[in-house]
């Protein structure tokens, strides 16, 4: 079962049919069931038999968002009683595709002079796959942290700096973001994603 591209955040749906090869009557012993939370069936199917020749419908469902970008290969399990395979395994195969990048995911100050110039670092936040992405808000856990918005054609610039007269110590920060994410079709939706920050000040 091939579900192609799909965007992140996004739901596909996928008709599927099983038919019965065989010359004889089989019994479905139990519903479907898949190796994963992100897959599930639009409508659960209890025990039922299938004559030889018949065929079932089934719709199954897709919730990118509880997977993550890239491809993708998973399984849909079908038991029956037939002796020769009992549990047939169908693979199911596509590929997620992310419609921001966040570069980087984690930043690193290193060491900073307490009594120096502040220090600066870049996130780059894009869009991808024909989204369109900006950021509207950048809040950082740690009042030592700093942040402007600086919108770009393609994106948003996320700076984060130390704030002046910064106390000395440990950063271990958190920079959530607030993200805009517009497609071709449809109103804007609204994202959160977060950034870790590391460094010291001494």
């Amino acid at each position: 079962i091939d579900f192609g591209d799909v965007p992140w955040l996004e739901r596909r749906e996928k008709k599927v049919t099983i038919r019965n090869r065989s010359d004889h009557r089989v019994l479905i012993v139990t519903t479907p069931t898949f190796n994963c939370s992100c897959f599930n069936l639009g409508k659960p199917l209890s025990t039922f038999a299938l004559e030889a020749g018949a065929t079932v419908d089934l719709l199954i469902l897709m919730a990118t968002e509880l997977g993550t970008a890239g491809p993708f290969h998973k399984t849909m399990g079908v038991r029956s009683d037939d002796p020769e395979v009992p549990e047939l395994k169908v693979p199911m195969i596509g590929r997620i595709t992310d419609f921001r990048s966040i570069d980087p995911r984690q930043v690193t100050f290193g060491q900073v002079p307490v009594a120096g110039p502040p220090v600066e670092r870049v996130i780059e936040v894009r869009g991808g796959h024909g989204y369109r992405v900006k950021a509207t808000a950048a809040r950082a856990s740690d009042t030592r942290l700093e942040t402007t918005l600086k919108d770009v054609p393609d994106g948003t610039d996320v700076v984060v700096r130390t704030a002046v007269g910064a106390a000395a110590g440990r950063i271990g920060a958190q920079i959530q973001l607030t993200l805009e994410v517009s497609g071709e079709s449809g109103a804007p939706r609204t994202h959160t994603e977060t950034v870790w920050v590391t460094g010291e000040i001494r």
